[in-house]
C-alpha cells in the first residue's frame, strides 16, 4: 500500500510541474505517463479516474506542499508575527528565481486563469485553496493586531485578501516579464504596509 502511494504522488508531483509550464489545456494524460514511469495511459487510470479528478487532487497536493512552508514560516516563533509574512515571501521569491528561473509561476493562480469560468469542480478547489491562504494570513495580521504591532484600521483578512491577491498578480507578472522584479516590489510594498 505504501509503495503505491508513494507511485502516486510522484505521478501528482511530476504531474504538477507539466501542469505548471504546460496548463489544462496543453497537458495530455500522454505527457504525464511519460514523465513518470507509468507504463501507459491504463496504469494512470488505476490512480486516477480522469484527467479531471487528476487536477483535481494535484491542486489539493500542491496545497498541502504550501501549507508546509507556510506552517514553517508563519509559526516560527523567533520572530514577530509579521516579520514572519515578510520571510514567507522572502522564500517564495527565492524559490521562484532559483527554482522555476521565474517561468512557472504558482500553480493554483495559473490554473485560476486558465480554468476559473470553464469547470466548476476545478473552480471550486482552486478557490478553497486560495481561501486557506487568506485565512492564514488573516490569522497572523489578527494576532499582529491584537498584540499592537500592526496598526489597522481595516479588518485583517480583508488585508490578507489584499496581500494574497497582489501576490498572485505579481506572480502573473514574473511569468511575463521571466524576471522576480515585481516579486521584489510586491515585497518591498508589502514591508512599507506592514511595518509603517
Amino acid at each position: 500500500m505504501k509503495k503505491n502511494s508513494t507511485k502516486r504522488e510522484d505521478v501528482l508531483q511530476k504531474g504538477i510541474e507539466i501542469l505548471k509550464k504546460q496548463g489544462y489545456h496543453g497537458t495530455g494524460i500522454s505527457d504525464i505517463v511519460e514523465a513518470t514511469d507509468l507504463c501507459s495511459k491504463g496504469a494512470f487510470y488505476n490512480y486516477f479516474k480522469s484527467k479531471e479528478a487528476f487536477v483535481l487532487e494535484a491542486i489539493e497536493y500542491y496545497q498541502l506542499q504550501k501549507k508546509d512552508a507556510f506552517d514553517f514560516y508563519l509559526d516560527d516563533t523567533d520572530y514577530p508575527h509579521l516579520q514572519r509574512l515578510l520571510n514567507l515571501f522572502d522564500s517564495l521569491i527565492a524559490h521562484y528565481e532559483k527554482v522555476t528561473d521565474c517561468t512557472q509561476g504558482c500553480l493554483v493562480g495559473n490554473l485560476s486563469q486558465e480554468m476559473g469560468d470553464q469547470n466548476e469542480k476545478i473552480r471550486e478547489v482552486l478557490e478553497n485553496s486560495s481561501k486557506k491562504n487568506i485565512v492564514r494570513i488573516g490569522h497572523l495580521l489578527e494576532q499582529a493586531q491584537k498584540q499592537g504591532t500592526l496598526n489597522l484600521s481595516r479588518h485583517p483578512h480583508h488585508l490578507a485578501r489584499f496581500i494574497w491577491n497582489s501576490w498572485e498578480g505579481a506572480l502573473l507578472r514574473m511569468k511575463t516579464s521571466k524576471s522576480a522584479l515585481d516579486l521584489k516590489i510586491f515585497r518591498d510594498f508589502l514591508e512599507n504596509i506592514l511595518l509603517k
